[in-house]
């Protein structure tokens, strides 16, 4: 079975849909993902780029961008790496005035066991 790597582009059209050829390409990769003829797989630093791209240049409201990063996490014919701190680290953000990134970095080390060492105040242990 074929495995593919999307870019935070790719996501960013089936998103958005705000590039009509590019958003169906996207659906028809990802119908054939649901349909069990491929894989498609999704690496943190991707998940990190749309938070990013959504929030800073689409100006997307910090609730909506959550809201559209849990679907996509959240389906189940997808491999997303760290998919279980993604969908804690959501929680968190929402309620959090810390950035995404600290939110999943403290996330991802309470649930890998492991202390924060940081010098950033409110986010974690020192």
């Amino acid at each position: 079975m074929r495995e593919i790597v999307v870019d935070a582009n790719v996501l960013l059209r089936l998103i958005l849909g705000d590039v009509p050829d590019q958003f169906l390409k996207a659906k028809d990769l990802f119908s054939n993902a649901r349909d069990g003829k491929i894989r498609i797989f999704i690496y943190e630093i991707t998940i990190f780029e749309l938070d990013f791209i959504m929030e800073k240049y689409y100006k997307i409201a910090k609730k909506e961008v959550i809201s559209r990063l849990v679907e996509l996490v959240g389906t189940k014919y997808l491999k997303v790496e760290s998919r279980d701190a993604f969908m804690k680290t959501f929680l968190a953000y929402e309620k959090s005035k810390n950035s995404f990134v600290d939110c999943f970095l403290v996330t991802k080390t309470k649930t890998e066991q492991r202390e924060l060492f940081t010098f950033d105040k409110g986010i974690g242990d020192r």
